[in-house]
């Protein structure tokens, strides 16, 4: 089978000047690589004290190999006399999108019932319908399910562009049918500490900030050229179907997958005037990743609390040196911070409609700390970290970890 291959510019260009070998049993692979990568970055400062940084990104690469072999009495080879054979293609891409308005949605904590997996479900149907109605894509009459010959209920061309739409929070029509978005949408991260300004809160504040940051990037893994595509009239189309009677892509892609980060969702950081330090940060992050060889959504939510206090004591003298008569006056640096960590994953079977938990766990942190610097080259410590994990599922156990000691860490100047 010969698929269509565009010859790469440095071949052409080797075979006009007649660089290449004409030995008809050369079998040599030749590999083309190309990568392209796209950032763009704006920083905002609307008023004084405010800060937004937005970032927009997209990458993707391509590999393109195959057997570029003299051949002149084959019927598909060039003015030359040369034939491409076993062309192949992969790569992968990676764009950041905004996915904000399905983030805060949730499910039924009883059946793991959730209103966007549904949305996605059902705009399966639609992206069946444009792609079947679409001129020159051969497709014959509508099934029992309200499929499109050819696209039916776990095409890829139909999963990919239903959980696109679904997960944005967008439409179909507003998406497309693309399974290679091309337009990177903005992320962000927003910093204000004017709140010292107020007078009421500068009596009891040296400084206090708030921060957010949002991330979301949908990537496309490794694709392959799809074997069985011919595409003879160089039209984007072809007529051949797979085992479940679905027109056969021209690009095979195993997995898409979307991965959301709030981090932070909210940053509270706060300096008082008596140097204590508190802190209060809350994070949440949500991956998807959609399985195209079965059909299958695997979705892993994170929800996390953080708590901090620190404080400094001042040119602080330890009982050690009165005792040993040293002559040690330094401060006195502790930490105390205290998380608590939801994990949960879920995996949802498209076509079934089923859902069930496989892996989830509350953690709860404890981190006590105590530094000394003793002079420049002598630091001790003492830490106190604790980890308690309570799985969600009946499949582990719960555990717990605690590590204590003290370290003394000596710097050799060089």
């Amino acid at each position: 089978m010969c698929l269509e291959h565009k010859t790469p510019l440095f071949l052409s260009t080797a075979r006009a000047n007649g660089w290449i070998s004409q030995n008809e049993n050369l079998n040599t692979t030749f590999t083309n690589s190309s990568s392209e990568n796209l950032t763009a970055r704006v920083n905002l400062e609307p008023f004084k004290d405010l800060k937004i940084e937005l970032n927009a990104t997209r990458s993707s690469s391509l590999n393109k190999s195959g057997i570029y072999r003299y051949s002149p009495n084959d019927e598909n080879a060039d003015q030359y006399g040369f034939i491409t054979q076993s062309p192949m293609e992969t790569g992968n891409h990676s764009i950041s999108i905004i996915t904000w308005k399905t983030a805060f949605k949730r499910f039924d904590k009883n059946t793991y019932a959730s209103e966007t997996f549904e949305t996605f479900r059902q705009n399966r149907k639609t992206v069946s319908e444009i792609l079947g109605t679409t001129p020159g894509n051969f497709s014959e009459g509508v099934d029992s399910g309200g499929f499109y010959d050819g696209y039916g209920p776990n095409a890829q061309e139909v999963l990919i562009p239903a959980f696109i739409a679904a997960y944005t929070g967008k439409s179909v029509n507003e998406v497309g049918t693309s399974q290679f978005p091309s337009i990177p949408l903005p992320n962000w991260r927003v910093t204000y500490d004017g709140l010292t300004k107020i007078d009421k809160i500068k009596k009891h504040f040296k400084s206090f900030t708030l921060s957010h940051a949002y991330r979301s990037t949908y990537n496309v893994g490794a694709f392959t050229t799809n074997q069985f595509f011919k595409d003879s009239l160089n039209e984007g189309f072809t007529g051949r179907r797979d085992f479940n009677d679905n027109f056969r892509p021209q690009k095979e892609i195993q997995i898409v997958t979307i991965s959301e980060q709030f981090s932070p969702l909210l940053l509270l950081d706060m300096t008082w005037t008596n140097s204590l330090i508190t802190k209060i940060e809350l994070k949440r992050e949500r991956n998807l990743s959609m399985s195209l060889t079965n059909a299958q959504l695997t979705e892993m939510r994170t929800n996390e609390i953080v708590t901090g206090l620190g404080y400094r004591f001042k040119d602080v003298v330890p009982p050690f040196a009165k005792k040993f008569k040293f002559k040690v006056k330094s401060d006195l640096n502790l930490r105390a911070d205290i998380s608590f960590r939801r994990n949960q994953t879920l995996i949802r079977k498209v076509v079934e409609n089923l859902t069930q938990p496989t892996a989830g766990q509350n953690v709860i942190s404890i981190k006590v700390s105590a530094d000394y610097i003793i002079n420049e080259k002598l630091n001790l410590r003492i830490f106190y970290d604790r980890i308690i994990t309570t799985p969600l599922v009946s499949t582990t156990f719960p555990t717990s970890n605690t590590n204590s000691g003290i370290s003394l860490r000596f710097t050799i100047a060089q």
